[in-house]
């Protein structure tokens, strides 16, 4: 799955500006892969297209944010892995 096939893909799912979790049946729908399993994500469809992926680090009290580009899905799913946080 291309990166313009993603950037299609959430547009056609109206997920341009989605904040939250997604269940792992709409990660392969929009993905092609279960790529962020319970992560909390934010799309960004702009511009290039990216994904903030949100996780808890220490117990809850802090959060780690990481910016990853629909190449890098793409890659991810081209090599059917997650995507390395």
């Amino acid at each position: 799955m291309s990166k313009y096939e993603i950037a299609a893909n959430i547009e056609i799912a109206n997920l341009s500006n989605f904040d939250g979790k997604l269940p792992a049946a709409q990660q392969r729908a929009i993905f092609g892969a279960n790529v962020f399993g319970k992560k909390s994500i934010t799309i960004r469809n702009e511009g290039q297209g990216a994904v903030e992926v949100r996780y808890s680090a220490a117990y809850g009290t802090d959060q780690v944010l990481t910016i990853v580009s629909f190449d890098e899905i793409a890659a991810a799913v081209a090599n059917n892995r997650p995507v390395n946080l």
